[in-house]
């Protein structure tokens, strides 16, 4: 776990050598909190196309994807910013247009098919959805007889994503990943997934790791590339450091809805801002503003 040897710091132009045109990527965290922002925004800079995308309740990371014309397949129970906008903007433009491929699944499903990539099975049983249309609309989930005579289950297959992009608190530089709070279901998503590239609020020695060493929730086993990147989940939160923008993700909601409209502009003008224009990390917060960075640190 405490590996001395193996340097894994990597750096964001590295990125579009790992991310690759038609890849099934997983993207960590939960709702608002925990999302790997920085190196999404990296992707859509590289122009990556075609991706499905694994993730568990998603917010602006996921849209933006689509909305910047990323992804071909969803895998995911929820897209939205909650009371903001109860399904996020392009995600449901793309729905209603029938340009998105989405697989519909509840988070136990997800769970269910990245625990059978890590235990090598041809499918893992669920009896949550028996009595829904689940099966009927998601041609990847088969309804089985229980071979013991309990009746009906859903066969629910693997999925083993080719790569996984996580936000953490912490790490060492060798990959032994901290959260603080809750790591959701980041550690499966890292077990089931063949690498995984985590950005990190800092970079700390490796005795610390060991003083915490059971606050470990990824070890440097699963771990192929760490990213520094303070404020990496910026306009989400990150447990422990700082809150979601909800000025940003009003923003975006707005300038997102009127693009539905036909007004593009100002999305447009978002896109280039935010994502486009800035050529580094450190370039993208500064057109944030310090002073709202700070404004989001948790008390």
């Amino acid at each position: 776990m405490f590996d001395e040897r193996i340097d894994k710091r990597i750096k964001f132009e590295q990125i579009s050598d790992l991310v690759k045109d038609g890849m099934t990527l997983a993207i960590g965290g939960y709702l608002t909190a925990n999302k790997p922002m920085a190196i999404i925004r990296q992707i859509i800079k590289k122009g990556i196309k075609d991706l499905t995308v694994i993730a568990f309740p998603s917010s602006i990371e996921l849209d933006l994807l689509i909305a910047c014309g990323c992804v071909k397949k969803v895998i995911c129970p929820y897209v939205g910013m909650e009371s903001l906008s109860m399904i996020a903007p392009f995600f449901r433009m793309k729905a209603e247009e029938g340009s998105l491929e989405i697989r519909e699944v509840d988070v136990a499903m997800v769970v269910c098919m990245l625990r059978a990539a890590t235990q090598g099975l041809p499918f893992l049983p669920w009896k949550g959805g028996i009595g829904t249309s689940i099966p009927e609309i998601n041609p990847d989930i088969k309804m089985v007889d229980d071979p013991f005579g309990s009746g009906k289950l859903l066969a629910i297959p693997p999925l083993s994503p080719d790569l996984a992009l996580i936000h953490a608190a912490q790490s060492d530089i060798h990959g032994n990943v901290q959260h603080k709070g809750k790591s959701f279901t980041d550690g499966l998503l890292a077990r089931a997934s063949k690498k995984v590239i985590v950005q990190v609020e800092k970079i700390v020695s490796n005795a610390e790791i060991k003083f915490n060493f059971f606050e470990t929730t990824i070890p440097a086993v699963l771990v192929d590339g760490i990213l520094l990147a303070p404020y990496g989940a910026h306009p989400l939160s990150s447990q422990g450091y700082y809150c979601e923008d909800e000025q940003y993700i009003k923003e975006y909601i707005s300038v997102a809805n009127k693009f539905i409209k036909g007004d593009k502009k100002g999305f447009t003008d978002f896109a280039q801002e935010y994502v486009y224009g800035p050529s580094s990390l450190e370039d993208y917060l500064e057109t944030v503003s310090l002073r709202r960075l700070l404004s989001l640190r948790e008390a």
